[in-house]
């Protein structure tokens, strides 16, 4: 992530919970508001979520395979890459970090 004018790792986590349908959560990061997690799409081993708080608005499309967490991110004050791991929630389910 850019912040002041040169690119940081930003460590975050992902807090999903719910069912298919009905997934809410936060998304937490160092120095950084919370966000409320406004919408989630699971396919398989594919996410699709989105992030917001007042008008900033993250999108994520994450990959998780095993433990492994891979995918993008995207938002109006610039982009990147995922990479993580999950931390937890049964096979096949969001736990993400």
């Amino acid at each position: 992530m850019l912040v002041s004018g040169a690119f940081k790792v930003i460590p975050l986590r992902l807090e999903v919970t719910g069912t298919s349908g009905r997934y809410s959560g936060r998304m937490l990061a160092e120095a950084v508001p919370e966000f409320a997690l406004e919408g989630m799409t699971a396919v398989g081993n594919r996410f699709w979520v989105t992030a917001v708080r007042g008008q900033n608005r993250v999108k994520f499309r994450l990959v998780v395979s095993g433990s492994r967490v891979t995918g993008s991110w995207s938002a109006e004050f610039g982009a990147g890459n995922v990479a993580g791991t999950r931390s937890g929630g049964p096979p096949g389910t969001a736990g993400i970090s």
